[in-house]
């Protein structure tokens, strides 16, 4: 499916905030925090996470009760959400499914490939709109360098079951399905007639030749409604109403990967609202620097305070360094620092995140 090809975003459906970022940088709770603001400002809200790990629920813990109904989760679970992509894509076709799980090919594929879980993620979110008719929807990425390009994965498969080469490898292989699985048995006794399946038969057996053709067969079968789920979930993450949002920590590597992250999305048309320097501290603590300054703090303790001083004085350096670096890697976009908390409870965290984002960024993605 070329970009081309796809239909043109409308100003309709909800506002949609994507957030980036590498893993441990606070991403799953600045996406938590996010949604809960928007639903303390009434707005239904859907927050949704790629990442098959089950940090988001923890992080927003008690808040779906306290919001009255406003905000809900969206969970993929990583053993089950594969398969209710291909539950959606052969709702009608149960004959085709009932092969495809049997076929073996596709068995291997389905549990080797890297990237699958997110896919079928990306790819069900329309419908998972469409099923929680949401205002403002969060999305949290999975915290890797590559979860743009994993974000356009549902598209490149369709891009790959559009290609001419896949068509010609299925005839090469003896294909003449007409549609049915029953039709498509009829063409087995066909393939020993075709040089290359005689040659694949050689080499790894007859039925592995069989189940490629038919897998072939059953990709091509629900190619249109694979085409309609990945084009709306371009719709959704490339439209007028999205915004991206990448948060990093204030150490080199992580501002690298949120540096490079913010190229990826202006790259595709979509440069970030803000970058978020999560657990920033822009000043030692006045208690921590009046301790430091007294001489009569016994001996046992200075050398406690003295550390802390250091530590926070290097934290200063480090969040001052951080916001020098992306603002020369991205001139112009907003750096805005959230504090440090050292709340135990990470529900805690969320709900003092929320304030802040509702304060500093909710304004700013509404006037993007």
């Amino acid at each position: 499916m070329n970009d081309d090809a796809l239909p043109s975003p409308t100003s309709e459906g909800p506002r949609v905030i994507v957030c980036l970022g590498a893993g441990g940088v606070g991403k799953t709770s600045c996406s938590a925090a996010l949604a809960l603001a928007y639903a303390h400002a009434g707005k239904r809200t859907l927050a949704v996470t790629l990442d098959p790990a089950r940090r988001l629920e923890d992080a927003l813990g008690e808040a779906v009760e306290s919001s009255r109904g406003r905000l809900r989760i969206h969970q993929p679970k990583a053993d089950t959400e594969f398969a209710s992509l291909v539950d959606d894509l052969f709702s009608d076709r149960p004959d085709d499914r009932e092969l495809l799980d049997n076929n073996r090919i596709f068995q291997a594929l389905s549990g080797a490939l890297a990237g699958m879980h997110e896919m079928a993620a990306v790819a069900r979110l329309p419908t998972i709109v469409a099923d929680h008719q949401p205002e403002v929807v969060v999305v949290d990425t999975a915290p890797t360098r590559h979860a743009l390009k994993s974000m356009r994965l549902a598209s490149r498969v369709v891009d790959l079951v559009d290609s001419k080469a896949l068509a010609i490898i299925a005839r090469l292989l003896g294909s003449t399905r007409s549609g049915t699985a029953g039709a498509f048995r009829r063409t087995v006794g066909r393939l020993a007639r075709r040089p290359v399946a005689r040659i694949l038969e050689a080499t790894v057996g007859e039925r592995p030749v069989v189940e490629m053709v038919e897998l072939l067969e059953l990709l091509l079968a629900v190619r249109p409604q694979l085409a309609e789920l990945a084009a709306g979930a371009e719709r959704l993450l490339r439209g007028d109403r999205t915004r991206y949002v990448v948060v990093t920590s204030a150490s080199e590597s992580a501002t690298a990967t949120a540096a490079y992250l913010a190229s990826e999305a202006k790259t595709m048309g979509r440069p970030p609202t803000a970058f978020l320097i999560n657990r920033a501290v822009e000043r030692v603590p006045d208690w921590i620097a009046d301790l430091a300054q007294r001489r009569d703090v016994p001996d046992p303790f200075r050398a406690a305070v003295n550390e802390l001083f250091a530590e926070d004085a290097r934290a200063v350096e480090g969040t001052a360094n951080a916001l020098w670096r992306l603002s020369w890697a991205h001139e112009g976009v907003p750096r805005l620092p959230l504090p440090r908390l050292d709340a135990a409870e990470p529900g805690r965290v969320v709900d003092v995140l929320s304030l802040h984002l509702a304060r500093e960024l909710v304004p700013r993605l509404k006037a993007a």
